[in-house]
């Protein structure tokens, strides 16, 4: 298949690459313009540095691909969201979870959807990662730090084991928070007001405060973030019909709208942090960040109503608190540096699904179709409970405590010598618990009323305490250790290879404690796995000349495996068992691990004094053992390892300062993620592309600044990105096994005088409300689309006194 790229995106590539000779006849640049930001003393573009390999170093050398996003790309570009950085960068995408915290992240079209993370994500040293312990489709969704006081963040694609262990199958993100700075007290007030198009106004106040206790010595650092988000959807009251309806009838009528904006959410942030140098060689950093995101709905909407609408019974209401703890031990010996990192991560996901559509529904189809005692007392009187509310409670609680401790030598060119080296240790516990509640409010009344007896008396034969149909406590004890190591020597001074191992250990512990008629037959159950793998690296830099390096890189991916919720007796599913070669009567309740090898080449060059940038890769990824979920024709879900893959595709990424006011860039990526090999019977085929994976996707960004006044400089930007078409589902039916592809347009312009910038913005421009994802549940549709279009007004204020 050919993949067409958009004209203007062509012209773009075009307008930046002829840029080069006239740039290169102009005169000297104005120093007003050139001490701005996003521009190098040299009127070229400004340096990148990373952290991806644990050591401070250009982007341009670093030899795998890698994309920053610097603080003033965030706010300029009001990047708020992981889904916002999924549309400024190539080759990442996202699976919407319709509230912030609950997208499912996929990079070069490695995700996970069930079972252990996919994608490494860090705060800073960190490790923030969460994971599905136990049901598919009960995913709690990335951890995603709010962007506050944010120094950058960066993308890591590819395979990171090496470095970042079994989480980082498909790659890595981390959040960088800006550090306590000691040479300098400073006062930095944000606010941002907007409003957002048939919804309301829209809040967020930032207030960080840098004290430095001892000029060059200690500093500490606080900051509190509070915003409110206004929601858009709105809901319409729910008319049900009781044994007037036909089955599966009683959830398609609505009334009038009872209230507005309903998918709101509010935001608080707090960050202290504090450093202290004893002596230039020595340095520890302490840190404590503390995030409380609540939701009162989610962002679906039911297209059978209209445009940003629903009716639900049940509002999804969710709250997500996240902690994160640490201290940095850094020391310089001259001939290597040597970090500890002891952390803590908390991290707990409390939300309520709408489980009208299945829980419900379920009943009163077991009461007129299975179960004939009841058929005969009360014929076709099971519709009845299809208009009772089902609020499903689930609350999710990670606790991580990690200790790393890592020795960096000096790189070649500080030592003088032909190589360097990093290695350590990592150790990890993390322990997960998971309660869940299924229930059905009012059920217990309405039985009695209708068949004249208790739920326990009747074929369903099992009570339901407080209308609680079925529950489940899950805990899982996940406790790791891992050894490292990258060797990186010069074969010449334009050549350089490099080596990489981690070897890692993984003892997982897993209670399950079952209860309700939705577990019938389940009992208590402990298991226990062991799982060990490694993650070899191989990569050659080739500095071709001053401008351009040129790079090959070879790594493999792991994930440990993970346990699997047994299958109640209520779902009759040996038939399609044994079509799958296994068992009935001796179920697995663990999946394997999986792994990949990925193959990488690229480039990273800087033209013209460097005012241009051109960084591009192609890679081939080959994902064997894949851990899938699916849900067998019986509605059991079931998760195991069945099938393999193939990902191949490429990212490209061209910045240019066209003229000292003007910065053009664009971004693009293609991506072809399909599985090669799977099992009959699991709901999936050979050849379907892989879910969440957009074909191709790119972003073009224009920046033009000049100075108004000797002191007042004026800036305007815009950025228009498409994003490809992609796949949710393996569903052929389902209406979001086919994702359309959309664009959307953001602009902003103001003015900044250095301590004060003032800048109007507006985001999705054109107002695009396409559906871009779905979601099925037992044949009722929700869709999910962009926020409408936002237009607003921040305000950047700080004064700052440098050291004496």
């Amino acid at each position: 298949m050919i993949t067409r790229v958009p004209r203007f995106l062509i012209a773009f590539v075009a307008i930046i690459a002829t840029a080069g000779p006239a740039i290169a006849q102009e005169g000297p640049p104005d120093n007003r313009i050139a001490a701005t930001s996003g521009s190098s003393q040299s009127g070229g573009l400004e340096e990148i540095i990373v952290t991806a390999q644990k050591r401070s170093e250009a982007i341009k050398d670093v030899p795998y691909s890698v994309s920053a996003i610097g603080q003033e790309q965030l706010e300029q570009q009001h990047i708020q969201s992981i889904e916002d950085v999924t549309r400024a960068l190539p080759g990442v995408s996202f699976g919407s979870g319709a509230v912030q915290g609950e997208d499912n992240i996929t990079i070069r079209g490695i995700g996970s959807q069930t079972g252990n993370a996919a994608i490494g994500l860090y705060l800073d040293e960190v490790p923030i990662v969460t994971q599905n312990p136990w049901q598919p489709g009960t995913y709690t969704g990335a951890s995603e730090p709010h962007f506050f006081d944010m120094s950058r963040i960066e993308v890591l694609r590819g395979p990171q084991g090496t470095l970042y262990g079994a989480s980082s199958l498909g790659g890595a993100i981390r959040y960088i928070s800006n550090a306590p700075d000691p040479d300098q007290t400073s006062v930095t007030l944000r606010s941002d007001l907007s409003h957002t198009d048939h919804g309301g106004t829209n809040y967020d106040e930032q207030a960080v405060v840098n004290y430095a206790i001892a000029p060059g010595t200690a500093a500490i650092r606080f900051g509190v973030d509070v915003g409110q988000d206004s929601g858009w959807i709105d809901h319409y009251k729910f008319l049900g019909c009781d044994l007037s309806c036909q089955q599966g009838e009683s959830n398609t009528q609505y009334g009038a709208v009872d209230q507005r904006d309903v998918n709101s959410q509010d935001n608080l942030v707090a960050r202290l942090s504090a450093l202290v140098r004893p002596s230039d060689t020595l340095s520890v950093t302490a840190s404590m960040f503390y995030q409380r995101q609540e939701s009162h709905d989610t962002s679906l909407y039911y297209p059978y109503i209209g445009l940003w609408a629903q009716d639900k019974l049940v509002p999804e209401y969710g709250l997500d608190e996240m902690v994160v703890g640490s201290v940095t031990v850094g020391a310089d010996f001259g001939w290597a540096d040597l970090t500890a990192i002891s952390s803590y991560f908390s991290r707990e996901n409390t939300k309520i699904s709408d489980g009208t559509y299945y829980n419900s529904d379920f009943i009163g189809y077991l009461a007129d179709f299975v179960f004939t005692d009841l058929m005969t007392k009360c014929p076709d009187c099971g519709v009845a409970f299809d208009s009772l509310p089902g609020p499903a409670h689930q609350d999710q609680r990670t606790r991580t405590a990690s200790q790393e401790v890592r020795l960096a030598s000096k790189t070649s060119a500080q030592s003088g010598l032909p190589f360097s080296w990093i290695g350590g240790m990592f150790v990890s516990d993390k322990l997960i618990k998971v309660d869940d509640n299924e229930y059905i409010t009012g059920a217990n009344q309405l039985f009695t009323q209708l068949y004249g007896e208790p739920l326990q008396d009747s074929s369903f034969g099992v009570a339901a305490p407080n209308d609680d149909f079925g529950w489940s406590h899950v805990q899982e004890d996940e406790r790791q250790v891992a050894a490292f190591g990258e060797f990186t020597y010069d074969i010449r001074r334009d050549l350089k290879a490099t080596v990489g191992e981690r070897f890692m250990f993984d003892r997982s512990y897993w209670d399950y404690n079952p209860g309700g008629f939705f577990t019938t037959g389940i009992p208590f159950t402990h298991n226990s796995a062991n799982y060990s793998g490694n993650t070899p690296k191989f990569a050659l830099a080739y500095e071709l000349n001053d401008a351009v390096n040129l790079y090959a890189d070879v790594a493999k991916g792991y994930r440990i495996g993970g346990f699997i919720e047994p299958v109640t007796v209520i779902q009759q599913c040996s038939a399609q068992f044994e079509q799958l070669g296994i068992d009935p009567n001796h179920l697995p309740l663990t999946f394997q691990q999986d792994h990949l090898w990925s193959y990488e080449v690229g480039e990273k060059a800087q033209f013209l004094d460097n005012r241009v940038a051109i960084n591009a890769a192609a890679y081939h990824v080959d994902w064997s053992q894949i851990q899938q979920s699916f849900v067998l024709p019986c509605g059991a879900p079931y998760t195991a390892n069945f099938g393999s893959a193939v990902s191949n595709g490429g990212e490209l990424e061209v910045r240019g300062k066209v003229t000292h006011n003007l910065t053009l860039g664009v971004n693009a990526g293609v991506t072809h993620a399909y599985l090669t090999k799977v099992s009959p019977n699991v709901g999936a085929s050979d050849g379907q592309d892989l879910l969440n994976s957009p074909a191709w996707s790119a972003t073009a960004t224009g920046e033009y600044g000049r100075f108004v006044s000797s002191a007042m400089r004026g800036f305007a930007r815009a950025d228009y990105s498409w994003v490809g078409p992609s796949h949710g589902t393996y569903v052929v039916t389902d209406p979001d096994y086919n994702r359309p592809s959309y664009s959307t347009l953001n602009l902003t312009a103001g003015v900044d005088s250095g301590n004060l910038e003032v800048a109007l913005y507006a985001k999705n421009v054109l107002n695009d409300t396409k559906i871009i994802q779905y979601v099925l549940i037992n044949s009722l549709e929700s869709a999910y689309g962009l926020r409408p279009r936002t237009v607003g007004l921040m305000l950047n204020y700080k004064v700052g006194k440098p050291k004496p």
